[in-house]
């Protein structure tokens, strides 16, 4: 007969476990038997039970391989964001969003990807496209390019940063989300800000000259160019 018993599987959840006898008629050599394995979502390491053969009755003995330990590998995978937040400049032009693939890795997976707009609006600071993205057996990562739009405005809010949120939805075959499952792109308006110093100044007759001031203010790495046009009022 056989009879079963556990490692770190567990009976009734990972597998089912029986006892019964198992009869050789004359000339046969083998018999087999099934062992109900029991599927469930949780991304796990490998499990095991034992099955063990007990004492045969008639003239027979039980060899070295009395006992077989069964290995329950894994199957389910999760998905999710490597970090929940990144940040990139305007003129940067794009952001690489990583999407990791964690627990079984032996077949194939998709999931899913979506735009939220926050303060940032989707078409004129970012590039809201949704698509899909495939594991291959064992690939355990992806990388999505968002495109980031410099509209070469400064931003007049109180802010000069600007959000957006990217969902992952939608797992196939034998996965599931895992946290974080978004993230919250931060845009930083880098344009530099130019404007004179006041909105209006004096200026006598017999000075013969006005000195006017301009302040530049954001960001102060990069070289500008700033045409001055005069006009009558």
């Amino acid at each position: 007969g056989y009879f079963m018993g556990s490692i770190n599987a567990q009976a009734n959840l990972d597998f089912v476990p029986a006892t019964g006898a198992l009869n050789f008629g004359p000339g046969v050599t083998n018999q087999s038997f099934t062992v109900q394995i029991l599927n469930d979502d949780f991304v796990e390491p490998t499990e095991s039970f034992v099955v063990n053969l007990s004492q045969p009755s008639g003239e027979a003995a039980l060899g070295a391989n009395s006992s077989l330990t069964v290995n329950i590998l894994d199957d389910n995978a999760t998905i999710r964001f490597d970090q929940g937040t990144y940040s990139v400049t305007e003129s940067q032009g794009s952001v690489d969003v990583v999407v990791i693939r964690e627990g079984s890795t032996n077949g194939p997976t998709s999931v899913d990807y979506s735009f939220l707009a926050n303060t940032a609006a989707g078409g004129s600071d970012f590039a809201d496209v949704p698509g899909s993205l495939t594991f291959l057996p064992g690939e355990t990562s992806k990388t999505v390019t968002v495109g980031i739009l410099n509209d070469k405005r400064v931003d007049q809010a109180l802010t000069d940063i600007e959000t957006f949120t990217m969902n992952l939805s939608n797992v196939q075959t034998e996965g599931s989300l895992a946290s974080p499952s978004s993230t919250v792109i931060s845009i930083t308006d880098d344009e530099s800000q130019v404007q004179f110093l006041t909105a209006n100044t004096n200026a006598y007759e017999g000075d013969g000259a006005v000195a006017l001031t301009l302040v530049r203010s954001r960001n102060l790495n990069q070289q500008i160019t700033v045409n001055l046009v005069f006009t009558d009022i």
